[in-house]
C-alpha cells in the first residue's frame, strides 16, 4: 500500500495547514472573480439590469471596475455596470448647481446579489456577527483579522450598523420563517425592561479649549419582549424559534412593536396564549389593550411566581420585624401564609396578616403592599395554572435581557447614542434567539423580490 507523505513546513503543522488555506482561498477567489466578471459580461443580464434601473429613473453609465470583498476577507476586481439617476426633463435653473445626493450613483448588479458597500452579503453578516459576540468593536476586528480579514473597528462597526438599518426596514418580517403561521400553537408572550447607558450631548457652547461638547450618560430603560411556545405541562419547547425583540422606545412604543409582530401569527388558531409579566408600572394595562386590539377570545395573565414571591417577602419581612408574633411560631405561619400564595388565596392572606399584627403602623404598611401588589388577584392562582398546564414564571424574559443588554450593551464605561442601541438590540436580539440565519435569508430575498429573476434563471439553465 502506498504510503502518503505529507511534507511539513518546517515541522510545523500549523503553518503547514495555514498555506494550504491560503492556496484553497486565492484559488476560489479567482473563480469567484472570473464568474462574476462573466456574468457581468452577459448580454441577457445586461440588458435586465437595464430595464431595472429604468423603472428607476436610472440610466446606463457604462462599465466600471471595482474591488469588491468576500467572504474569505480578499479582494476581487469586477468590471460593474454602473447607473446614475437621470435629470429630470425641462430647463435648467439658473445658479449653483446642487451637489449630487448619495443614491445619485447605483451599482444595481452588485444590488441584486447582496453586495452592501461593495462587501458580500456573507462578508457583511460575518463581520455584523463578530461584532455582536465580541465585548466591543476592537475586539471583533481583532477576532477577524486572526482569520485573515483585515478590517478595523471603526468599519466594523459603520457595517454593522448599516446592516442593521436595511434590516429594520422591514423589522417585524425580516426575522421570521412562517413556521409562526402554524395552527394550534400554545404561546408564551413575556415583557420587561432592562437598563443601559445613552450618551446625550450637553447643551450649550463647546467649552474653550475642548474640540466637543461634553455629555450626560444617564441610564434608560430598554423593554424587551419575548414570543415563545410551551407544551401541556407548561413547559418551553421548540416548535418554533423563540422570537425576541428590544427597543429604547417607550412603553407605548414597545407594545405597538410587539403588536406588530403578533399580527404576524396565526393567532386566530392557536390553541392558548400566555402573558406573563412583573407588576411594572402600566404594563398589565397595556397588555389587556393589546389583547381587545388583537380580538383574542381568550387569553391568560399570569404574574410571574418569582417576582410574586420577592414581594411577598416583604409582608413577611415586616411580620418578622413586628414582634407580634414569636419566632417559634413564625415559620410556621410562613409555611402557611406561602401555601396561600399558591393557591391564589388572597383574601386569606389578607385576614391573617391583619389578625396577627397589632401594631398599627405595620398593619398599615402591611396590607396596604398586600392590596397594591396583590389587587388583581386572577393573576395568581398558580395552583389552577399548574392545573392548566400554564408557565407560572417569565424566565424566558430575564434569560433574554441578560444575554441581549447585560452581556453585551450595558457595562461599566459603556454608553451609547440611542440610535445605535436600538440597532444594537435588535441585531443581537435576533441573533442569540436562533434566528440569524433567517434573518440572512430573508435579507437576500428582499435584495431580489423586485428583480425579476426567473427569467435570468432559464437563460442561464439554456
Amino acid at each position: 500500500m502506498k504510503q502518503t507523505k505529507i511534507v511539513l513546513t518546517q515541522g510545523n503543522f500549523a503553518e503547514y495547514e495555514k498555506q494550504k488555506l491560503e492556496a484553497c482561498q486565492k484559488a476560489f477567489e479567482k473563480e469567484i472573480e472570473e464568474d462574476l466578471n462573466a456574468l457581468m459580461r452577459s448580454t441577457f443580464f445586461l440588458l435586465q439590469i437595464k430595464r431595472f434601473a429604468a423603472e428607476r429613473a436610472y440610466r446606463f453609465a457604462g462599465m466600471v471596475e471595482l474591488e469588491v470583498r468576500l467572504i474569505t476577507g480578499g479582494i476581487v476586481k469586477v468590471l460593474s455596470p454602473k447607473f446614475v439617476k437621470a435629470k429630470p426633463k425641462g430647463k435648467t435653473k439658473r445658479g449653483r448647481k446642487k451637489k449630487r445626493n448619495p443614491g445619485a450613483t447605483r451599482h444595481f448588479a452588485l444590488e441584486l446579489l447582496g453586495f452592501e458597500n461593495k462587501n458580500s452579503p456573507n462578508l457583511t453578516f460575518l463581520i455584523a456577527q463578530n461584532a455582536l459576540v465580541s465585548p466591543s468593536f476592537e475586539i471583533a476586528s481583532q477576532l477577524l483579522k486572526s482569520h485573515g480579514i483585515d478590517c478595523s473597528s471603526d468599519f466594523i462597526r459603520k457595517t454593522t450598523y448599516r446592516l442593521s438599518d436595511i434590516l429594520m426596514t422591514n423589522r417585524t418580517t425580516i426575522s421570521l420563517d412562517g413556521a409562526e403561521k402554524q395552527p394550534g400553537l400554545k404561546l408564551l408572550i413575556c415583557i420587561d425592561g432592562g437598563r443601559l447607558r445613552v450618551r446625550e450631548n450637553k447643551r450649550g457652547r463647546i467649552k474653550t479649549g475642548k474640540k466637543r461638547p461634553g455629555f450626560h450618560a444617564n441610564w434608560k430603560e430598554p423593554h424587551l419582549f419575548t414570543i415563545s411556545t410551551y407544551n401541556k405541562n407548561g413547559e418551553l419547547e421548540q416548535l418554533l424559534a423563540p422570537l425576541y425583540d428590544a427597543t429604547m422606545s417607550d412603553l407605548d412604543g414597545s407594545f405597538e412593536l410587539l403588536y406588530q409582530y403578533l399580527t404576524q401569527f396565526n393567532l386566530e388558531q392557536a390553541e392558548e396564549i400566555t402573558f406573563c409579566a412583573d407588576n411594572g408600572n402600566g404594563i398589565w394595562k397595556r397588555i389587556q389593550e393589546l389583547a381587545k386590539r388583537l380580538k383574542l377570545k381568550k387569553h391568560y395573565e399570569v404574574l410571574d411566581y418569582t417576582h410574586a414571591k420577592q414581594n411577598f417577602n416583604d409582608v413577611l419581612q415586616l411580620l418578622w420585624h413586628s414582634r407580634d408574633i414569636t419566632e417559634k411560631n413564625y415559620s410556621r405561619v410562613v409555611t402557611e401564609l406561602k401555601n396561600k400564595l399558591w393557591e391564589g388565596d388572597i383574601k386569606g392572606i389578607r385576614e391573617k396578616v391583619e389578625a396577627l399584627l397589632y401594631r398599627t403602623k405595620v398593619k398599615k404598611k402591611a396590607l396596604k403592599k398586600i392590596d397594591n401588589y396583590f389587587e388583581a388577584t386572577y393573576r395568581f392562582q398558580y395552583s389552577k395554572f399548574a392545573e392548566l398546564g400554564l408557565p407560572n414564571g417569565s424566565g424566558v424574559v430575564e434569560s433574554a435581557i441578560r444575554r441581549v443588554i447585560n452581556l453585551r450593551i450595558k457595562g461599566p464605561g459603556i454608553f451609547w447614542k440611542k440610535q445605535n442601541s436600538e440597532k444594537m438590540l435588535f441585531l443581537r436580539s435576533a441573533f442569540l434567539s436562533g434566528r440569524w440565519e433567517t434573518l440572512q435569508k430573508n435579507y437576500l430575498k428582499n435584495a431580489t423580490k423586485e428583480f425579476n429573476t426567473k427569467d435570468l434563471e432559464e437563460e442561464g439553465a439554456a
